[in-house]
């Protein structure tokens, strides 16, 4: 066995080891396709989309006879100023193969604190929508178990969330406040819901369609819910729910027929809401990092 740099006629295989893979996880039925993921891989700042590319981005690949075994993602990321490495894929066919990529990874790596699958969205080379390259899904249990034997702990839970019944229209505005519509940025592929007390922007909910980080047959047709947030005095007020609404209807006008999102595992508040809105638990993903001083 041994490692490797990123060759093209690796791709195939990669491609397949991935597919393999992910073929469980709920959240990952929109895999980019073959085209993409070979694009990706061999010219990374190609890559457009809703999230800027890492700062840097290499594969490992793992070969044993000349056929590949195992690969992961070693990124580095900027995080409140300074830069993070992260692994941010690791796919195997076997728990020796999958350990003996990671242990090349992090002998590539001098920093004291490692990330694996961090809770950042869009730090992987590949531009997905959860696809087995940002959070590590439940459904993942090898995966999360060689992490675990490597030291690597968990400090941050996700559920993914999905929503096929959308609303026939939206829930009333609360008195008083206004809702317009805004492009996140010019040129992106969200748009922003915004809510109004007078002159005081009070709230926000950003959405698009999932074509902006997948050319899988059906992005298209999937909404995804990417901020909520409403200012801590105008809660309770029916703002959030608003919003919410109003983005969903905003979908379906692009013709989507379900809708995503993620939310922390801990934020119960806005389970509640999304649950009102017959939002469904699908899967749970998990962020790690392991200090190497312990």
């Amino acid at each position: 066995m041994r490692i490797v740099p990123l060759q093209s006629e690796h791709i195939r295989s990669l491609y397949a080891l991935y597919c393999d893979s992910i073929a469980t996880v709920p959240h990952a039925r929109l895999v980019p396709t073959f085209e993409r993921f070979a694009a990706e891989l061999l010219v990374p700042h190609s890559r457009g989309g809703l999230y800027e590319p890492p700062l840097h981005a290499e594969m490992l690949v793992s070969e044993a006879n000349d056929a590949v075994t195992a690969c992961a993602a070693l990124v580095r990321r900027r995080h409140e100023g300074s830069e993070r490495a992260s692994v941010t894929a690791l796919f195997f066919r076997d728990a020796a193969d999958g350990a003996y990529v990671l242990r090349a990874a992090e002998a590539l790596v001098e920093d004291e604190l490692l990330e694996a699958y961090p809770a950042a969205h869009g730090v992987s080379p590949i531009r997905a929508y959860n696809a087995g390259w940002d959070g590590l899904s439940d459904r993942l249990p090898g995966v999360s178990g060689l992490l675990a034997r490597f030291g690597y702990t968990p400090y941050h839970r996700e559920l993914h969330l999905e929503l096929t019944a959308l609303p026939a229209t939206p829930p009333p505005v609360p008195a008083g406040v206004r809702i317009d519509d805004r492009a996140v940025a010019a040129g992106s592929a969200e748009r922003a819901v915004d809510g109004w007390l007078g002159d005081e922007r009070i709230g926000e909910c950003w959405y698009c369609q999932l074509d902006a980080l997948s050319d899988a047959p059906g992005a298209p047709q999937t909404g995804y819910i990417t901020w909520l947030h409403v200012e801590p005095r105008a809660r309770r007020r029916g703002v959030a729910r608003a919003l919410l609404g109003t983005a969903l209807q905003r979908l379906i006008l692009r013709g989507c027929d379900q809708v995503w999102l993620t939310t922390a595992a801990d934020n119960w508040a806005a389970q509640q809401l999304y649950a009102s809105y017959g939002f469904g638990v699908v899967d749970a993903s998990v962020s790690l990092r392991k200090l190497r001083s312990l």
